[in-house]
Order: C-alpha cells, then structure tokens, then sequence
C-alpha cells in the first residue's frame, strides 16, 4: 500500500474511531469530506498517471512545470495543487475533482478557477 492509501485508510479509522466514541456530528462530516477528497484525488491521480505511462508530451509538460519526473507522488502533487489552486467552496470540490481534466490541464499549463471550464476546449 503505498503513502496516500495509507493516509485515506488512517482517515477512515479515525473516523470509526470518533463514531465509537460518539463525537459531534460536525466533526464526523468534517473528516468525511476530508476521507473524500483524498479518494477523488487519489483517483484522479490514478487516471492522470496511467494516461502519462503513454503519453510523453504528459510527462515532459509535468517536468517543464516543476514537478520532476513521471512519478506517482509528483503528479499527485500536480493534481493536488491544481485542485486546490481553485477558489471553490469545500462542498464543491469533490464534484470539481471528479469533472476536471488533468491531463487537459497539465498539456495546458493552466489553473482552476471558479470561472474557468474544467472541460477541454474543443
């Protein structure tokens, strides 16, 4: 299992853990949506990375903006930043992370932003 697995799997025990021991609801939403968020990140992750394994123009475009080589933990870290980069209300996110498109955006160098379409031009 790698790192950020391991960090979705600690979120849900702890979540267990806080609904065993009753605490408030809102706390319990709270790591909910964080447990979320990181699964739709890792996902997201996932699709870039296996698009990148054969996609060079991916990879090259990846290290020309920073993020060194095609590894898993460097475009986890494009996607996290591109993610967060947006100006979204937290209960948006999940849904802006599930319709953007990473790879348009990593070949486009471009951020989110409420105003921008996460769908690629056409």
């Amino acid at each position: 299992m790698d790192e950020f697995l391991a960090e979705i799997k600690d979120l849900e025990q702890r979540i267990r853990n806080l609904e065993a021991a009753e605490a408030p609801a809102s706390v319990i939403d709270e790591f909910r949506d964080q447990a979320r968020n990181l699964r739709r990140l890792y996902q997201a992750t996932e699709q870039l990375y296996e698009a990148g394994v054969r996609d060079a123009s991916l990879q090259q475009q990846l290290s020309e903006l920073g993020f060194g080589k095609w590894t898993f933990p460097n475009v986890y870290s494009f996607v996290y930043e591109r993610t967060f980069d947006a100006d979204v209300e937290r209960e948006t996110l999940v849904h802006l992370i599930g319709t953007t498109d990473y790879a348009h955006l990593l070949r486009s160098g471009k951020l989110l932003d409420r105003g921008s379409s996460t769908e690629p031009d056409r």
